[in-house]
């Protein structure tokens, strides 16, 4: 039972409204075994599965701010339909360009250590830069 209320509208809080809100809720103290675990409640449910390639669903940053690992888009129909930074801006031949960015990416970090000062590039558009740099 799913338990919807408007924000439009008082809803008074009448023993029949407590009842099905109690109803929607779990309590923590209860103990279960072996013969009534199957009466727990899930704190998840609905699930919604997708895959897709990591290239289809990259954004041209780190998914968080002090390492490499790759972030991904955050919108779900992106997700879901593999309409990621890479896939939109560079069609098919976004896995190349994809490969390239990430195997070429670097933090401050990895920069310093190789005496730059700072990364060759920072987003897809610096990185469009680097490449036609080299091509000079």
């Amino acid at each position: 039972m799913k338990l919807l209320i408007s924000f439009q509208k008082k809803i008074q809080l009448t023993q029949k409204n407590r009842i099905r809100i109690d109803s929607c809720m779990h309590s923590e103290t209860t103990v279960y075994n072996r013969e009534n675990f199957t009466e727990i409640q899930s704190v998840a449910k609905d699930f919604d599965f997708f895959l897709q390639e990591k290239w289809k669903i990259a954004l041209d940053r780190p998914g968080s701010g002090n390492t490499k690992n790759i972030g991904s888009e955050l919108d779900i129909n992106k997700l879901k339909m593999g309409n990621g930074l890479f896939k939109r801006n560079f069609g098919n031949n976004g896995k190349k360009v994809f490969d390239n960015y990430w195997i070429n990416y670097e933090t401050p970090d990895m920069a310093r250590k190789v005496g730059r000062d700072k990364p060759r590039f920072k987003n897809i558009a610096t990185y469009s830069e680097w490449i036609e740099s080299l091509k000079s």
